[in-house]
């Protein structure tokens, strides 16, 4: 029989515990807040100011690091009582344009008068809500943060949502618009994670415009095919079990919102619309991570093409176009352009659209984001540090990615329209264009300026886009300036590399955009060319750890790196060995999606081209034809081969 007793001034005198009765703790005493050293020695702390263990231990310095979590409705609230307080102030200085009671506005201002009760006075209708005033939003604000450090801050203030964007960062309902088993809480998850790490680089998206038709339901701008394309591209930024088709297999990441994304775009076939053509461009964005290189440029191709059949990039002459649907069309064109130009350059070919055929102007209206303020996004909390906030700058990056992909396309006019007739003029009439491009880069994306993470690609990929340019040069010089093929790609490649090493300093290599990789692997592959393993291949095997170990920290979420690092450390143990056999395998190993990138770095750098597999592909044999005109032709138009 079990005898319950409520105190232990209850249990009677020579009454013994049992041996398997264990006696209940009372409710201990729980503090919300550990102080720092507490947390560092993982010891219980009082919660007091000082705490018991600090004054135990004697010169302890006994600081609390306060937190703030924010729930959504609260946040919600905080934004409503922002837009109130936009409407009464757009009302106010429309009537004091008006100019009839100027002095009497002024002199209440003056008099600190909440705007609710000026507009009342006045005769206006102030908005609703207006009794939400910005002040009791401003005392709730100071009320969180930190009084000492600063440190803690509220969601809201992090994100500073504008007042014609109060829900920029609320994804509402999002289950209507797929049919996988996804709360809402879990797609707000992976769209909020795309927009962090991969927004806007080489995407289509009007970002305002597909937040408003979400949480509306408007099918104008937002749409289940999009939607479920998103969320394949956000899965590979993902940590949660719901992320993956398979819970215990990371590579599954995406692919079940990824093949629910194909299944509409068979069902939307024949349909025309901007929808589909950014679904398409963020279906090569997730295959060019998963690493399926015939998919990724099969998408990238479509979306460019289907574009140009909408007539995307005639907007410029379209005068009755609303301002609103030009901003959009402009917008899905020059993302889907970016992507085309990108892998036009990474497979050596003629990009989808040819020189004359862009009639619309780059956008002026990307986003009005550019204030907004941007912080790693990586689970239901927010980092806090005040050295991780910095304006996002997306129309910025941008403005800048359409600039340096203008450059690229006709870059690769030059390259590959007409091999015959290419001259040095030419091409350094190109290479100048870029550097007067980066030259001119806004002081917001300069570096030291600003370092997010599209910030930091853009740098990369102007890096990125010197190496493919310059490598079917690398034996090459130029007469009239001296200038080195391989000397410019192997700064490029020093560059690129420093830049990757800064990122993973400041944000890790957990959450990359899904072209990096690529990158990596470029400046490894001209790293492992630019010297000569046999004179010293401890200085090669040096060059290319670095990339490996890169690309082995970025394996475990990008398929596309696993199979660059192995291609890349066979590579490297290849030129150090005279093995048959290894050389066999490295074939073997260099899967399609890399045989046009691989071969295009490569084979500048051989007096021949290898045998095997890796020359079936017919990109590869396009390339290595082009390869064999370069070095004889080209000596005749400006050119000189290196010593």
């Amino acid at each position: 029989m079990l005898t319950n007793f409520s105190t232990r001034a209850d249990i009677p005198e020579g009454y013994h515990l049992g041996p398997n009765m264990r006696r209940r703790r009372g409710p201990a005493f729980i503090t919300k807040t550990a102080c720092t050293e507490c947390r560092k020695g993982r010891a219980k702390c009082d919660g007091q100011q000082p705490c018991a263990r600090c004054t135990s231990k004697g010169g302890l310095k006994c600081e609390y690091n306060l937190s703030v979590h924010v729930r959504k409705e609260e946040m919600r609230q905080e934004i409503n009582e922002l837009r109130t307080h936009y409407q009464m102030s757009e009302k106010i200085f429309e009537l004091l344009t008006s100019g009839d009671q100027a002095n009497l506005i002024v002199s209440k201002l003056q008099q600190k008068e909440p705007l609710g009760e000026i507009l009342e006075q006045l005769g206006g209708h102030s908005p609703a809500g207006a009794s939400l005033t910005a002040a009791s939003s401003s005392r709730r604000r100071e009320s969180l943060r930190s009084d000492d450090t600063g440190v803690a801050q509220s969601k809201t203030e992090y994100l500073s949502p504008g007042p014609d964007e109060s829900e920029m960062y609320c994804f509402e309902n999002g289950s209507r618009w797929t049919k996988l088993p996804l709360g809402d809480t879990v797609i707000e998850h992976l769209l909020l994670l795309y927009f962090c790490w991969e927004y806007p680089i080489f995407s289509g998206i009007s970002k305002r415009h597909f937040v408003r038709d979400f949480n509306s339901g408007h099918d104008r701008y937002c749409s289940p095919l999009l939607v479920n394309a998103m969320l394949a591209v956000g899965c590979r930024f993902s940590d949660q079990v719901e992320a993956r088709m398979d819970p215990n297999d990371g590579d599954t990441a995406g692919m079940h919102c990824y093949l629910e994304a194909e299944r509409l775009l068979s069902i939307c076939r024949g349909e025309r619309s901007v929808t589909v053509i950014q679904a398409m461009s963020l279906l090569s964005t997730w295959n060019s991570s998963r690493g399926d290189y015939k998919r990724a440029r099969f998408y990238a191709g479509q979306a460019i093409r289907l574009a140009v059949e909408v007539g995307l990039h005639l907007d410029g002459d379209v005068d009755e176009v609303p301002d609103d649907v030009r901003e959009v069309r402009n917008t899905t064109f020059w993302g889907v352009f970016m992507l085309d130009q990108a892998w036009s350059l990474a497979t050596g070919c003629l990009p989808h659209i040819s020189q004359e055929g862009i009639w619309t102007k780059e956008p002026t209206v990307f986003d009005k984001d550019e204030l907004r303020e941007w912080i790693p996004y990586a689970g239901d909390e927010i980092p806090h540090g005040l050295d991780l906030r910095q304006p996002s700058n997306v129309r910025a990056v941008y403005k800048s990615l359409c600039g340096l992909s203008t450059i690229i396309h006709s870059t690769l006019y030059v390259m590959y329209a007409d091999t015959d007739s290419l001259t040095a003029r030419e091409f350094l009439d190109q290479y100048t264009r870029m550097l007067n491009w980066y030259s001119t880069l806004p002081e917001v994306l300069r570096l030291g300026e600003n370092s997010t993470p599209s910030v930091l690609f853009v740098h990369m990929y102007y890096y990125f886009s010197i190496i493919l340019t310059f490598c079917p040069l690398a034996n090459l010089r130029f007469l009239d300036s001296k200038i080195s093929a391989l000397e410019v790609c192997t700064d490029a490649a020093n560059a690129a590399v420093t830049l990757v090493r800064s990122y993973e300093s400041l944000h890790g290599l957990r959450r990359t955009p899904c072209f990096l990789p690529y990158i990596v692997f470029a400046s490894g592959i001209v790293h492992l060319g630019s010297l000569d393993p046999k004179i010293n291949p401890v200085e090669t095997m040096t060059q290319s750890a670095q990339e490996v170990a890169i690309l082995q920290l970025m394996s475990l979420y990008h398929g596309s790196s696993k199979r660059a690092c192995r291609i890349l450390l066979n590579r490297a143990l290849r030129t150090n060995s005279t093995d048959a056999n290894l050389d066999k395998d490295a074939e073997e190993d260099t899967s399609s999606l890399w045989k046009p990138l691989v071969m295009g770095l490569i084979w500048p750098l051989a007096d021949t081209p290898r045998h095997g597999s890796i020359s079936d592909d017919p990109t590869v044999i396009r390339r290595l034809s082009i390869a064999a005109t370069y070095q004889e032709k080209l000596k005749n138009n400006g050119f000189e081969r290196a010593m």
